[in-house]
């Protein structure tokens, strides 16, 4: 066998030792770390883009909740104080609002780029499946879902409270 080894370049050698290191795994399947780097790389991807889209959606919603805390306060006289904190006061409904839409925006961008640089397809030759693929999108998923009820059970009812108090 050595003699076998030094004459095909010591591939024979190569081949034995790739076949002891890959023992645990499925043929054609990647090794486990891969697949965890690839659900933390969509993961990074999927925040990143859902916190565009939030910072889009909710300042959208804050330019029109500060029209109409300026209307309300030319209408009934209200200082500039409590305009302000009027608006203050309404950024965890803006919040809850722009949630739901920037995490649909940032899952559909995410999978766009990543189909467009051919990324998903990588994946896919690399061994990961389309279910997954979508466990980090789910991940993020629950996670706001969780922030948002936080969000509408604590702080909603306070602010909203607060804010009808300025009003009158």
């Amino acid at each position: 066998t050595a003699v076998a080894s030094t004459r095909n370049g010591g591939a024979d050698a190569r081949r034995r030792a790739g076949s002891r290191r890959n023992a645990g795994t499925r043929r054609g399947a990647a090794p486990r770390g891969v697949l965890l780097l690839a659900d933390r790389y969509l993961l990074q991807l999927l925040m990143g883009a859902t916190l565009s889209g939030l910072l889009r959606f909710g300042g959208l919603l804050f330019i029109v909740a500060a029209v109409s805390a300026l209307r309300k306060a030319s209408q009934e006289g209200l200082p500039s104080g409590a305009m302000l904190e009027m608006i203050a006061l309404q950024m965890p409904r803006i919040f809850l609002f722009a949630l739901p839409m920037s995490l649909l925006y940032g899952t559909v961008q995410v999978f766009a780029d990543l189909s467009g640089r051919g990324e998903i397809t990588a994946l896919w030759a690399g061994g990961m499946s389309l279910k997954r693929m979508l466990r980090a999108p789910i991940l993020w998923g629950v996670m706001l879902s969780l922030t948002a009820f936080f969000v509408q059970e604590v702080l909603v009812p306070g602010a909203e409270s607060k804010r009808s108090d300025v009003v009158r």
